[in-house]
């Protein structure tokens, strides 16, 4: 086997590990917007909170593990999930053009977010422990373990996702009201509490998605902007509301992503997202499963 093609071999695996922490970024964005209708532009700060929480842990306790901070992140990623959605969507859901304001409210949540994270840990970046550590190599090919520990979670996590919304019974509320609010009112749905349970999980994807990306990256302030910028693409090119859109586009221009960094260089990264932000929205704005 060549040189190049080992190589893009390891680009496109690598590539596909961090199109599964893409995909939970962006089921998470999707999920709440298909459920309330609410596009929270504070997603990405949210992301660089649950990175911080897991920098905190480890610096924090010594014998921390990775199982020990994926509990305590998802118990406070939840609660800070519904402490801001009863603080922000709940009460300005009650007030005339609450779309707009919600998402104008959302933007300045993520702003103070950020500098807050900024103001408590400081500009310089951070570091998350590796989840695993080793190599693979499969007749030349070089794997991380810690990429096939990272792919695992993530897929177990999706399938526990799809399992929670179609068999459980809050999972069937929040597709019921998604699919119709005003008849899920009739039937007896508390619309506000299923809001805010979408909100919860939704957040607690943005923290777990945070530590999986911080844990192969640096962690910053100001880093969860652009991971929302790439995270709003794949919403636009799976469709809005569609989470199964989304997992298609999650690994499509994750993989996309890792072949251009490949073959261009790092630079063109953004621009490429950029790029297909523009020919979605002008093309097909209705993605590939969704609605206009």
């Amino acid at each position: 086997m060549s040189p190049v093609i080992r190589e893009l071999i390891e680009v496109l695996i690598n590539s596909v590990t961090i199109s599964s922490a893409y995909a939970l970024l962006a089921i998470g964005l999707s999920l709440i917007y298909g459920v309330s209708k609410i596009f929270n532009y504070a997603y990405g700060s949210l992301l660089t909170v649950g990175a911080y929480f897991a920098w905190l842990m480890f610096a924090t306790f010594a014998w921390a593990n990775y199982l020990f901070v994926f509990v305590t992140l998802f118990v406070f990623m939840l609660l800070l999930g519904l402490i801001i959605e009863a603080a922000i969507p709940r009460t300005l859901r009650k007030k005339p053009n609450w779309e707009i304001t919600t998402l104008i409210a959302t933007l300045g949540l993520g702003i103070v977010l950020s500098n807050l994270m900024l103001l408590i840990f400081g500009p310089r970046m951070k570091t998350l422990p590796h989840l695993a550590q080793g190599m693979i190599d499969l007749g030349g090919i070089k794997i991380s373990v810690e990429r096939i520990v990272m792919l695992a979670t993530a897929v177990s996590i999706v399938f526990g996702i799809k399992f929670f919304l179609s068999k459980t019974r809050i999972g069937l509320s929040m597709r019921a009201v998604s699919q119709d609010m005003l008849g899920a009112r009739v039937v007896g749905l508390s619309v506000s509490k299923i809001f805010a349970t979408t909100f919860g999980i939704s957040t607690v994807l943005a923290g777990i998605s945070g530590v999986f990306l911080g844990s192969i990256y640096f962690v910053s302030p100001q880093g969860g902007w652009n991971l929302f910028i790439k995270a709003f693409v794949i919403v636009a090119l799976g469709g809005a509301g569609s989470i199964e859109g989304a997992l298609y586009a999650a690994f499509i221009l994750g993989t996309s992503e890792g072949l251009i960094q490949w073959g261009f260089g790092p630079l063109w990264v953004m621009p490429f997202w950029t790029l297909v932000m523009i020919g979605v929205l002008a093309i097909r704005p209705k993605g590939l499963l969704g609605i206009r």
